[in-house]
């Protein structure tokens, strides 16, 4: 449909409904909505709209696991190495002790009120909202 889009010069207005039709439609696809409206925003008159949704999808998700990892204050190469293998095997593995292993930064076990479990699950899902929404993204 974004390339239908684009090749009326990205003009009709009526396949962008349907894209909005599509996404709505779609529950795999609500997380992703705005990556893909931003994307259509910055439709130019490039001659490869896959080319061009590549590079995209690549650029936002370099970004936001940037973000994740400076957050979180994550070791940057073994996130991205356990992403990598998340997206290799199909879903992020919560079990073990990889979520931890990534973290440079840890409370003590011992710290009152869960602070060393609370820390971990929300890296779990942060990995996890990640995982899912650049899942099947083409890039």
């Amino acid at each position: 449909l974004v390339q239908k889009y684009h090749d009326t010069n990205c003009t009709d207005k009526l396949i962008i409904a349907d894209v909005e039709r599509a996404i709505a439609s779609s529950y795999e696809l609500r997380n992703k909505r705005d990556l893909i409206e931003r994307f259509i925003d910055s439709l130019e008159s490039s001659e490869d709209v896959t080319a061009d949704w590549k590079r995209y999808i690549a650029e936002q998700r370099e970004k936001e696991l940037s973000a994740i990892i400076a957050e979180e204050s994550l070791d940057d190469v073994a996130t991205r190495e356990f992403l990598a293998r998340a997206f290799a095997e199909g879903g992020v593995q919560e079990a073990g002790t990889e979520i931890t292993a990534l973290m440079t930064v840890k409370p003590s076990r011992f710290a009152p009120e869960g602070a060393y479990t609370s820390m971990k699950a929300r890296v779990v899902e942060k990995l996890k909202a990640f995982f899912e929404r650049f899942s099947g993204m083409g890039a």
